[in-house]
Parts: structure tokens; sequence; C-alpha cells
């Protein structure tokens, strides 16, 4: 499988408007996965998360993302 790499541009929560307040990618390698979120603002990561990708089932498609380490930003205000 070719290597994968997707960015986020923005993100929206109806009734509110698109924004992104992170730099947002994720790297797709075979079955293992990297999401990296790095805070415009000051740029800490706020969230890192990495895994592996498990198929559960394919008709329907169903996809299981664990992750086997993470990291989050403690000072994040949710």
């Amino acid at each position: 499988m070719a290597p994968r790499v997707s960015i986020r541009i923005s993100l929206r929560w109806l009734p509110d408007v698109a924004s992104e307040p992170t730099d947002t990618v994720v790297f797709g390698v075979g079955s293992y996965y990297l999401d990296l979120r790095v805070l415009k603002s000051d740029n800490s990561i706020d969230w890192a998360l990495a895994g592996e990708r498990q198929v559960l089932s394919t008709d329907p498609s169903k996809l299981l993302y664990p992750s086997s380490s993470s990291v989050l930003n403690a000072n994040a205000q949710c």
C-alpha cells in the first residue's frame, strides 16, 4: 500500500463557522498511522497519536484506529 498524507483545512461544528486552531497532518504507511496536531498560536503539540489501523470488515467498511502511544496537551481547554 502506498504511503498516505492528509491535511485538515478546517473543522466545523454546526451552527458555528469553520475554524482550525491547529496545523493537522496524518501520515499513513501500510497499516500504521501518525496523527499530529500543532497549535498555530504557539507551535506546541496539542495532540499526537500513533498506532496501527485495524480493518474490522470490508462490507460495510469498518475500521478501528487504536492508539499505541499518545501525547495530549495538558494545558488544552475543552
